[in-house]
């Protein structure tokens, strides 16, 4: 039970981190990179941890790392940098 909870409420601060990249990096790419950087930081301290519980809710994790990444990186490739 604690795992499902554990992995439902890293889904969500993730993709509120993404979504605060993204508005960063369109305005400052400089400052997006970053940001992008302690998220990076952020996502190893949490991988490291959820491996410690469950190696099942780790490797959950990267696949969720996985397609999150993807799906914020084609929005930035589609909409680009805001001029």
């Amino acid at each position: 039970m604690w795992g499902v909870i554990l992995i439902i409420v890293h889904a969500i601060s993730l993709t509120l981190a993404l979504a605060v990249f993204l508005s960063i990096y369109r305005n400052n790419p400089v400052k997006g990179k970053l940001f992008l950087a302690a998220i990076m930081l952020w996502g190893l301290f949490s991988l490291y941890k959820l491996f410690i519980f469950s190696t099942a809710a780790g490797v959950l994790s990267i696949f969720m790392y996985a397609a999150f990444s993807t799906i914020t990186f084609r929005e930035l490739k589609r909409n680009g940098p805001a001029a």
